[in-house]
């Protein structure tokens, strides 16, 4: 596995990691506000520096990173089990 690879599943990793604390109700599809308070602080300290704080992948560290950050904005996903250009399942998540 090339270092680059290694470093996407890292930080996927512990994305989904840090996002297990999120509180989500499968009945409305809504996240409580305790988990909307903790998503944005998780947002904020691990992710803000490149995305952005519009998520727009213009943040203060993006300069200069090859490939650029991902802009948010647009819901688009690389990796889905389903079609190409659908939104990603829950389990995706």
């Amino acid at each position: 596995m090339n270092f680059r690879r290694f470093l996407e599943v890292l930080l996927i990793s512990a994305f989904i990691f840090l996002c297990q604390g999120i509180a989500y109700s499968e009945t409305d599809n809504s996240l409580a506000p305790a988990g909307v308070k903790r998503g944005k602080a998780v947002y904020e300290r691990y992710c803000l520096g490149c995305h952005g704080a519009r998520g727009n992948g213009k943040g203060p560290f993006a300069t200069g990173l090859n490939p650029a950050p991902r802009d948010f904005r647009g819901g688009t996903f690389k990796w889905t089990s389903g079609p190409a250009g659908s939104l990603p399942s829950d389990a995706d998540m």
